[in-house]
């Protein structure tokens, strides 16, 4: 009695879908960045030491390098399915779950591909702004006691020697300190530290789903034997629609952490520019309040000491004369025709009056140094004016 042969299997045709087109390899790397750094150094560097005009053209150059790295990057979402969604044929049933395994294998393997792909440059950000932050930190720090223990070097430097900088000023480190903080918050508004955990969580989390698919898949086919049953494909059918569930979810739990950061993000943004220009508008308002208090004239009341009775044969005049030593204009050899003297309104500032004329026909000269005030009355100071 010969065995019955067992029956064939059939072959697993082609996907109906396009195989997806190679990726070529990006052309970012560190190196672009690099570049970019020395391009703007060198162009500090000569920009300082007064080079020419062309010098300028360097910033443009790394304009365009940053550019063409960022037109070199993959493309910035994650792919729908394509046209060729696997639909089940009764008739095949073993060409059929091959192809909704595959289905929903790719799929999977797109979206970790996506994460791992664009992580590298929230990473590459995310480490640049780190330490630059880290270095700034730390030379802001270290640089006023670096310029007290080595003020000789610092004189010689090309930089300092013929600008007379003095490193020992505390603003060069609240300037340091200042752009890390800045640089710091550009990190967190545009989410490169953040994004870059999230991207490498994603993925890691969308592999493990993609390990445990597998092993369950492989359970599941064996089980289900051959030939193929409704019954038996049931279980593939519901654990691969489960699966393709946990990765949409898993994009979609990312992405809504992304929103929920970003609104956050520019939710306090927000508040601390309003914080600050409420701030600044209220210094700007006290400044020009006080600069239109300031352009208030005064005056300047003098009162003449006459014990004597003498001012009847007196004739005198007052001039104002300003910190430049010039008489004020509305305010020179004014006659004195009265013991109590009031001045034209004057601006604000240090003044000296000068009293002079004759009494008694004799020669009269006295000086006072006057502070002339917004809006109020100024008084002469030292001694009071006596006439004799």
């Amino acid at each position: 009695m010969v065995a019955p042969a067992s029956p064939p299997v059939p072959p697993t045709p082609p996907s109906n879908r396009p195989a997806p087109a190679a990726i070529p390899k990006p052309i970012r790397s560190g190196a672009f960045w690099i570049l970019i750094v020395v391009l703007i150094f060198i162009w500090l560097i000569c920009w300082f030491k007064g080079s020419s005009s062309w010098i300028h053209l360097l910033p443009a150059l790394a304009v365009a390098t940053a550019w063409l790295e960022r037109k070199s990057r993959p493309g910035r979402n994650i792919e729908a399915a394509s046209p060729g969604t696997p639909t089940w044929d009764p008739q095949q049933p073993e060409v059929s779950l091959t192809q909704i395994h595959l289905y929903v294998l790719e799929e999977a393997a797109k979206s970790t591909n996506w994460y791992w792909q664009h992580k590298g440059a929230k990473a590459l950000w995310s480490q640049i702004i780190r330490f630059a932050v880290w270095a700034l930190a730390t030379v802001g720090g270290l640089l006023p006691i670096m310029a007290v223990v080595f003020k000789e070097f610092f004189r010689h430097l090309p930089l300092t020697k013929d600008s007379h900088l003095d490193l020992t000023n505390g603003l060069w480190a609240s300037l340091l300190l200042g752009m890390a903080a800045g640089l710091l918050g550009l990190d967190k508004g545009f989410g490169f530290s953040s994004g870059w955990a999230r991207y490498v969580l994603t993925a890691t989390n969308i592999r493990k789903s993609l390990e445990d698919f597998r092993l369950d898949w492989a359970a599941l086919r064996a089980k289900a034997g051959s030939p193929l049953t409704e019954e038996k494909v049931a279980p593939l059918l519901e654990r691969a629609k489960q699966f393709r569930s946990e990765v949409e979810s898993l994009v979609l739990q990312e992405t809504k952490d992304w929103v929920t950061e970003f609104q956050s993000t520019m939710a306090q943004m927000e508040k601390e520019v309003a914080a600050q220009l409420s701030s600044l508008k209220s210094q700007v308002d006290k400044t020009v309040s006080e600069k239109a208090a300031t352009l208030q004239p005064g005056f300047v009341k003098l009162t003449l000491k006459d014990p004597n009775n003498v001012f009847g044969n007196a004739a005198l005049t007052a001039t104002l004369i300003d910190s430049n030593n010039k008489p004020v204009a509305n305010a020179q050899k004014k006659p004195i025709t009265a013991l109590d003297w009031v001045s034209e309104f004057v601006p604000t500032g240090l003044y000296q009056l000068k009293i002079e004329g004759t009494v008694n026909g004799v020669a009269f000269d006295a000086t006072r140094s006057v502070t002339v005030k917004s809006g109020v009355e100024a008084v002469p100071e030292g001694p009071d004016v006596e006439l004799k």
